[in-house]
C-alpha cells in the first residue's frame, strides 16, 4: 500500500464532479429544460436521468482507465473508503441534525463533490422511493473504481 495513494479517489471524485456541475450547468443540462402545454419550464426526470448515466458511465471510463488501472485494487478499496466515509458523515449529519443556516450551506457545497455519481441515488430513489437507501448507496459509489484495478 502507497501513502501517495490514499487520495487518489476523493481528488478524481472533486475534479469529475467539478466537471459534471460545469457540464450540467453550462452545456448538456439544457437538454433536460421541456416547456410543458401550459407554458411551464421545468426538468424532465427521464431526461436528466438519462444525462448523469451518461456522466458516471463517461466519470468511470475516463477514471478507470486513465487514473486507476495502474493502481491495485487494494489501494482503490481503501481510497474509496476515505471517500465513502466523508460522504457517509456528512449524510450521517444531515439525517441526525437539524441542518440550517451555514452548516446547510456547508453540506450542501461538500456533498456537491459526489456529482459524478448522481446517477446511482437518482434511480434507485426512483426504483424503491427510500431516501436513506438511496442515499447510502450513493456514498458507496466509488466502490465501482475497485474493478479497474490490477490484482497486485
Amino acid at each position: 500500500m502507497r501513502k501517495n495513494t490514499l487520495f487518489t479517489v476523493p481528488l478524481f471524485c472533486i475534479a469529475a464532479s467539478l466537471v459534471s456541475f460545469y457540464l450540467i450547468v453550462y452545456g448538456i443540462g439544457r437538454f433536460a429544460i421541456v416547456t410543458l402545454p401550459d407554458g411551464t419550464v421545468t426538468s424532465d426526470a427521464n431526461r436528466s436521468l438519462l444525462i448523469y448515466g451518461f456522466i458516471l458511465a463517461a466519470s468511470l471510463i475516463i477514471g478507470g482507465l486513465l487514473f486507476f488501472k495502474k493502481l491495485t485494487k487494494k489501494e482503490i478499496l481503501v481510497s474509496a473508503t476515505i471517500w465513502a466515509v466523508f460522504h457517509l458523515v456528512l449524510l450521517l449529519i444531515e439525517l441526525l441534525f437539524d441542518v440550517t443556516g451555514s452548516l446547510a450551506a456547508a453540506i450542501s457545497y461538500l456533498g456537491m463533490t459526489s456529482d459524478w455519481c448522481s446517477f446511482i441515488p437518482m434511480l434507485l430513489m426512483r426504483l424503491t422511493n427510500s431516501f436513506i437507501f438511496s442515499a447510502v448507496v450513493g456514498c458507496l459509489s466509488p466502490y465501482l473504481f475497485v474493478f479497474f484495478g490490477k490484482k497486485r
